[in-house]
């Protein structure tokens, strides 16, 4: 099984990561392939940025290389644009809410809770509740991680 690049999504001025590929749905649905240069242990050759906006998923910034080593962007897929709503795209993005400290280093956070971001062909709608919600595991996608939620920080957590 390989791993791919996460994704980063922007909402309310902070960035999360997230594993859906929401721009994978748009080239299953237009039978678009981009020929994109596999790099640094991904097949699929990109990462996408995302930005939730006015209730809206938009694509905003793509990294990747075409076929011939050429840098490739949104206007690539998208020509004549620079934003992109993400109209073709259905499904739940689940962002950890990575609300912890930060003194404690990067391996050893923990999460608080979630936030859920569920789009429906481009528009969002959000859960900052969203307690308890399995996360297919990145690395195995049979299974399953479980996010306990704690409304408090204990710093001995770190």
């Amino acid at each position: 099984m390989r791993i791919e690049f996460p994704e980063d999504v922007l909402f309310e001025g902070r960035k999360y990561t997230t594993w859906i590929e929401p721009l994978s749905a748009y080239f299953a649905q237009t039978g678009m392939d981009p020929q994109f240069r596999p790099s640094g242990g991904s097949q699929r050759g990109y990462s996408g940025t995302w930005e939730v906006s006015d209730g809206r998923l938009y694509l905003i910034a793509l990294g990747a290389t075409k076929a011939d080593g050429e840098r490739a962007y949104v206007s690539t897929i998208f020509p004549g644009q620079e934003k992109v709503f993400a109209s073709w795209f259905s499904g739940v993005l689940l962002e950890p809410d990575g609300s912890t400290p930060d003194k404690c280093p990067p391996h050893t956070r923990t999460y608080n809770g979630h936030i859920r971001i569920t789009v429906d062909h481009g528009i969002v709608s959000i859960d900052k509740n969203a307690w308890k919600i399995p996360m297919p595991h990145p690395l195995n996608p049979n299974s399953f991680l479980l996010k306990a939620a704690s409304n408090s920080w204990d710093e001995s957590r770190c």
